[in-house]
């Protein structure tokens, strides 16, 4: 089957073999071993929607000789493992199972030997709660004679009961189950302090010495195996969300690991870094030993007066004993797209050495992810001028269109997820030697929809009229289908990101294809305020939100009617986003109600003014309008709204625009939602009915803010095709652009 025999088939069925075709890639590393063969390891997913399922398998893959052609293997998971890790040797593995009844929630490990299984241990409710695998709090280490393991999981909480519990025990405290905690927000509720435990093959140790209102993350081993280092967050008195907010506080520690026979203990415990005293360090993150075990690099987002969500991250490098701390990436001042515009990324890979003073990464870079190798990483640099930052073009062909993710780094050897808009992600192993490429060679095939649709590099364009400097351009790019594939009319879809400070990279992206290869041009824009353009043009965005984003989008809309062949100013316009995205399509639909004529909204923010105190993040709200006051020392001061600040909301907010809207809109709301409490999409659906505007609002009760589980992630995509379908088709062609 392909997709040209399914362009007229049932949306169910082309979006079903998209998902199947197109698996993605989790995890992949290298098999340290001392033979001179390459051999690696793959864990990849894949979207059932048929089973409402993530199916996961392994791809095993080996050389035969050096140098020679790889072969490979599969081998499929059990539904329950969560989570897997291969030790450094690639001789064990150790797998993470939960699986839940009505009653309770089993866990256990399981330690594999090649194809022996060596140990298993059950995890019970007293030992610790749920596993974190997630980017921040997550983290699994093998100690680095694989004897050990370092993860990440809950602190086992108290027992409560009833006043009226006559039977009760003395560990539970009486009259304090309905007492609220504190957490961490959006996909962390009931989550509130994720702890240290080490499991040594046979029995499993919670690590002692750790502050007990710290929450840890990301445990890393050092090269002799005495000592681990890792992120610590606390849990404030006023706390705030901290999923994709890298403006939250939090610190380097490192100490020595002492296990006994019933025992694990930190000792020595030394903060590396201070958020309070250095706001370089404010979000660090990310630390990784240097082989030699002498020093340490990490990420860190800076502190700055803005206080936007996300932003330009710096690479920091501490010198073990003597202690030195050291910035080796700044924050940078592009003056161009092929100046470097900063760091913008999570996490380091866990092994970034390709030698000892040079390190590997990934990092955005306009509307692409691409692979940089950082040279001379040194503690004895007396400025970061001295790091040499080179771009790799890992295509190889000097064009450099395609979106890369690196997943581990082996001396020369690199395994990357590469991917573009028309085709899935594939691995691949590339080899470097001091200045070019030496190979490139595909690991796995990948679904290439070239045949079928087309796309349109990111692109520069002005805000205005006039010649901006840089930092006043923004991007866009466009997937469409190419006309000898659909046949019929093409209608142009605007899709903004969330955020707003995140980014469209130019990766693959199955509900853009699936909407492409069903007649839809799919129009990407980065506004000012994305990633990957440099720090002047992130926060030109701070107090313009509804204004300068919403302008831009429209820009970016007349720029692809005009250059895509097929499209004119009477094509059809719909405007689809979630979060921000969705706040600048209602924005879209109310202030240019003649361009864009249909709406589908994920989460969106309508009403700032009733967001401010019911989402997990306060101080989006403030800051994102001009203010900052969330900042102030003065806490009861900063949880407060004063008139002004309410009215200014109103004015950005798409609600203050309600009377204008005209586009038929279908909302699509996550009922876990903390981040956009789904309030805010319930209150604009009740006005559009009020308007008498066609609307549907459906409702998943168990997804959260980025609606992706299965089966509501494709149960929406269903929808929103099947909303365009209808009321596009129903609107004459007088766009009024």
């Amino acid at each position: 089957m392909s997709v040209s025999t399914l362009i007229d088939s049932q949306p169910e069925q082309l979006y079903t073999f998209l998902c199947h075709q197109s698996p993605f890639i989790t995890q992949a590393w290298f098999h340290r071993s001392t033979s001179s063969n390459c051999k690696l390891m793959s864990l990849w997913s894949v979207r059932d929607p048929v089973s409402e399922k993530q199916r996961k398998f392994l791809r095993f893959f080996w050389q035969t000789q050096p140098d020679g052609n790889f072969d490979s293997s599969l081998s499929s998971i059990e539904d329950d493992c969560i989570y897997m890790s291969c030790s450094p040797s690639g001789r064990r593995m150790i797998k993470f199972f939960q699986s839940k009844d009505k009653t309770s929630t089993k866990r256990r490990l399981e330690v594999w030997n090649h194809s022996t299984l060596e140990s298993t241990i059950h995890c019970s409710e007293k030992l610790h709660g749920t596993f974190y695998f997630d980017e921040w709090f997550g983290g699994v280490a093998w100690s680095p004679d694989e004897q050990k393991v370092l993860y990440v999981a809950e602190q086992p909480t108290d027992p409560t009961t009833s006043f009226f519990d006559t039977d009760c025990k003395p560990e539970q405290k009486k009259g304090e189950q309905f007492i609220r905690q504190v957490d961490f927000g959006e996909t962390y509720t009931g989550k509130r302090l994720a702890t240290l435990f080490v499991f040594d093959m046979s029995q499993i140790y919670r690590v002692e010495g750790i502050d007990k209102e710290m929450a840890v993350s990301d445990p890393q081993w050092s090269p002799d195996g005495r000592h681990i280092v890792f992120v610590g967050r606390y849990l404030e008195s006023y706390p705030l969300g901290v999923k994709y907010c890298y403006n939250r506080p939090s610190v380097l520690l490192f100490a020595k690991l002492a296990l006994s026979k019933d025992h694990a203990q930190l000792e020595d415990i030394q903060y590396l870094t201070n958020p309070r005293e250095e706001p370089l360090d404010w979000c660090a993150r990310s630390p990784r030993f240097h082989p030699s075990g002498d020093w340490i690099v990490y990420l860190s987002t800076p502190k700055v007066p803005q206080d936007v969500h996300n932003g330009t991250s710096i690479l920091g490098l501490i010198q073990c004993k003597p202690w030195k701390r050291i910035t080796l990436i700044d924050i940078s001042h592009p003056h161009n797209k092929n100046d470097f515009p900063g760091l913008y990324l999570h996490a380091l890979p866990n092994n970034p050495w390709q030698d000892a003073q040079t390190l590997v990464l990934d990092s955005i870079w306009n509307s692409q992810s691409v692979l940089l190798r950082v040279k001379n990483v040194s503690p004895n640099i007396t400025d970061s001028s001295q790091v040499d930052i080179q771009r790799i073009d890992t295509c190889g062909d000097g064009k450099d269109r395609e979106n890369i993710f690196v997943l581990d780094v082996h001396f020369n050897n690199i395994l990357l997820n590469a991917s573009n808009p028309l085709c899935s992600p594939c691995l691949y192993l590339l080899r470097l030697d001091e200045d070019r490429i030496q190979d490139r060679i595909q690991l796995t095939d990948a679904l290439n929809l070239s045949s079928a649709l087309d796309w349109i590099e990111p692109t520069d364009l002005p805000q205005s009229d006039n010649m901006p400097s840089y930092d006043e351009t923004f991007q866009a790019f466009v997937v469409y289908p190419r006309p000898s594939y659909l046949g019929k009319k093409m209608s142009l879809i605007c899709y903004p990101h969330g955020g707003p400070h995140s980014s469209h990279l130019i990766q693959f992206q199955l509900g853009v294809v699936f909407l492409a290869l069903r007649g839809y041009a799919v129009l990407m824009v980065n506004f000012r305020g994305s990633l990957g353009r440099g720090q002047e043009s992130l926060t030109s965005l701070v107090g313009k939100i509804g204004y300068q984003d919403v302008e831009e989008c429209v820009v970016a809309t007349k720029w692809a009617l005009n250059i895509i062949p097929t499209l004119s100013s009477e094509t059809l316009v719909g405007a689809l986003g979630g979060s921000h995205g969705g706040f600048l399509s209602a924005h879209l639909a109310c202030q240019y109600p003649s361009i864009y004529r249909v709406a589908v909204l994920r989460n969106p923010v309508t009403n700032i003014v009733s967001m401010h105190s019911s989402t997990d993040i306060r101080d989006w709200c403030f800051t994102e309008i001009g203010y900052s006051t969330w900042q102030n020392e003065d806490k009861i001061q900063s949880l407060m709204a004063y008139p002004e600040m309410l009215d200014r909301m109103w004015k950005h907010s798409p609600v203050s625009h309600i009377h204008n809207c005209q586009a038929p809109t279908l909302l699509l709301l996550g009922g876990s939602d903390r981040r956009v409490p789904p309030s805010q999409g319930i209150e604009w659906h009740q006005l559009l009915r009020s308007k008498q505007i066609p609307t549907k609002l459906l409702w998943y009760p168990d997804s959260d803010h980025s609606i992706s589980d299965s089966p509501s992630n494709d149960d929406a995509w269903i929808h929103t095709l099947l909303w365009l379908e209808e009321y596009l088709s129903k609107i004459n062609g007088e766009s009024g652009i």
